[in-house]
């Protein structure tokens, strides 16, 4: 599909960096790939209610570059390799140098760095590793953190932001606030709602009593705060740490690593893609693809 900007100023600055590329004579061997890479950059953006350069900062690019670490390679299956992402960043690089120098922009936008040659895209738990987290959980906050994770599939930050008002326990939904404070609603199994709940109840009523805190927050600290997606993810890291589990150290677990792993499972068990997205709170379907294109690939190893 032929992207299309639909920007003034996106536009505006997109022919004038074609220009500047024909000008100067890159050559990539495929055509037009620096200006492609730019505009499939600034139709991202578009599509996230950015629409000034003046918008994108270093965090914006750094979801952009989550998103073509995931992306599927329509033309040969996988993902995308790790040459063709640093050529995106690449061609960011040239971009946003142009704006500085032609004097649009006077604040420098850094470009995430150029993936390692030896980059490897972030494993997925077995089930089994999965079983292993729960048994090995001996607090109620662990296995909440566990439910909210892997049971719900949430972001990092999406956790970190959940509040005691956003979960339904009768009728067995969570409510989301993800990227774009885009809402969506999240069901909730049985083993779910028991985790959540005995935190809630127990843990969660300790801490407020000894701080009379009356912060809404899920997750609270030691100081009956809000407690930090660092520390939410270091509470998962400690898990791993006393499974003993070498291989699964090796993984580097983290909380994205439960999402991922979640998202696999279904894929494995039949789930079609569109509830998937639904699931996940994906914008676009590309995202949720990557899934189906591993299982894919892992089938035809099998075979």
């Amino acid at each position: 599909m032929k992207t299309i900007l639909h920007t003034k100023e996106f536009k505006t600055l997109y022919n004038a960096f074609d220009r500047l590329v024909c000008t100067k004579g890159y050559k990539t061997g495929q055509g037009k790939m620096y200006q492609v890479n730019v505009k499939q950059m600034l139709s991202w953006m578009e599509k996230r209610s950015i629409i000034s350069v003046d918008q994108i900062r270093s965090a914006q690019l750094k979801e952009y570059l989550d998103h073509l670490i995931t992306r599927p390679n329509k033309r040969f299956g996988g993902t995308l390799s790790v040459s063709t992402i640093n050529h995106h960043l690449f061609s960011f690089r040239l971009f946003f140098e142009q704006l500085l120098d032609t004097g649009y922009c006077t604040e420098v936008v850094n470009v995430p760095r150029n993936l390692p040659r030896n980059y490897k895209h972030r494993e997925a738990l077995s089930e089994e590793e999965v079983k292993l987290l729960y048994k090995t959980a001996d607090s109620n906050l662990e296995r909440a953190v566990l439910s909210l994770s892997y049971g719900c599939g949430l972001r990092r930050s999406e956790i970190q932001d959940l509040n005691i008002a956003s979960i339904v326990f009768s009728k067995g939904l969570l409510v989301a606030i993800g990227k774009g404070n885009k809402v969506r609603d999240v069901a909730m199994s049985e083993t779910v709602i028991k985790d959540l709940k005995d935190y809630l109840f127990v843990e969660r009523m300790d801490r407020i009593r000894s701080y009379k805190s009356g912060d809404d927050a899920f997750f609270l600290n030691g100081k009956g705060k809000r407690l930090s997606g660092d520390h939410i993810n270091k509470t998962l890291k400690a898990v791993v740490e006393r499974t003993g589990d070498m291989e699964m150290r090796k993984k580097k677990v983290s909380l994205h690593t439960m999402r991922h792993s979640i998202a696999t499972h279904l894929v494995d068990r039949g789930m079609k893609m569109l509830d998937i997205r639904e699931f996940l709170g994906h914008s676009e379907l590309d995202t949720t693809s990557i899934y189906m294109y591993k299982r894919k690939r892992r089938n035809k190893h099998i075979i």
